[in-house]
């Protein structure tokens, strides 16, 4: 189990990760997975040598072009790499989360029957709360 409480499953970092390449491979959408990208090289500083940051893409959809990363949040290094990745690569990651019931029919991902993006998720959730006070 992770530090977030993630559980490898099949070879995945998550249950999510693992549902998500699941529902890939029936859809025949092409894509690799586990694509490492070097953020910052290593250095030395002060005869001390300091490790390189890399961040792991999830998964890569190759005839699309596009970087996915399953996550059920946000964490604060993943934040932190996001954009990092963005200046680097001029690219973006897109972040997705399962979809709950309650948000399918303002949920428009068709490409990805079942996920959301995890920013416009935070944006229903707040519209939510805020109808239910």
């Amino acid at each position: 189990m992770s530090k977030y409480k993630a559980v490898k499953t099949n070879g995945f970092d998550s249950g999510l990760e693992d549902k998500f390449h699941t529902m890939l491979f029936k859809s025949g959408i092409e894509f690799e997975k586990q694509i490492k990208f070097e953020l910052q090289e290593s250095f030395k500083i002060n005869g001390k040598s300091i490790q390189s940051i890399n961040y792991i893409a999830d998964f890569y959809l190759t005839k699309l072009d596009i970087i996915i990363d399953v996550k059920g949040f946000e964490t604060a290094d993943f934040k932190i790499k996001k954009k990092m990745f963005q200046k680097k690569f001029n690219k973006d990651i897109v972040c997705l989360a399962e979809c709950p019931k309650i948000y399918e029919i303002e949920n428009k991902n068709r490409l990805f029957e079942g996920w959301i993006d995890i920013s416009l998720l935070k944006k229903l959730q707040k519209k939510k709360k805020k109808e239910d006070e």
